[in-house]
């Protein structure tokens, strides 16, 4: 129920719930927590309500709420999360970390900001994207590989899958990010 709440953002049934002793801890079908439910969907005053009220950021398959709320964008769930202490550089199988959640989905430079201002590892290596830097390649995010290289990303690390961010675009035919990655590399 508080993970309902929390998803359709309805502050005061989440709160009328917390209060009456429901807490966050299961996740059911959806593998979402209630604070990722709220943190997905950019639900700040019910995750800001949720993390004040003790919501523990558990990985799930998905990852965590800062996880959710990086690829989504949400700056502002972002920041609420990582001021409760969640662990900028924490591991999901989704996308790996935070940083390469919203490297990925792309975009969000405010949140790449954000988190790498807040100790995110630019070239932490993991998920399915490798790096940071390789996810915003794979994908054809080219503000963000700009915003990436420019902050230190290593433009030579290697992934098992696409190899270098440099072969990772080329393999997707983004030719703003080859002719940034070749400045760079």
């Amino acid at each position: 129920a508080l993970r309902t709440a929390a998803y359709y953002n309805r502050l005061h049934m989440a709160q009328l719930l917390h209060d009456s002793g429901t807490v966050d801890a299961q996740t059911g079908r959806s593998q979402e927590t209630a604070l990722t439910a709220a943190a997905s969907r950019g639900h700040e005053a019910v995750a800001r309500l949720l993390l004040e009220n003790g919501a523990d950021e558990i990985i799930t398959v998905r990852g965590t709420a800062l996880h959710a709320a990086s690829a989504g964008g949400h700056d502002a769930v972002v920041r609420s999360v990582i001021e409760s202490g969640a662990d900028v550089n924490a591991r999901g199988e989704r996308y790996g970390t935070p940083l390469q959640a919203a490297s990925a989905e792309g975009g969000h430079d405010a949140v790449v900001l954000l988190l790498l201002d807040n100790g995110a590892d630019i070239n932490a290596e993991g998920g399915p994207y490798g790096t940071a830097l390789g996810a915003a390649s794979l994908m054809g995010h080219d503000a963000t590989v700009r915003l990436l290289t420019e902050r230190g990303a290593d433009v030579n690390a290697l992934d098992e899958k696409y190899g270098t961010p440099l072969q990772t675009a080329l393999t997707q035919g983004h030719v703003a990010i080859i002719r940034l990655l070749m400045v760079h590399g």
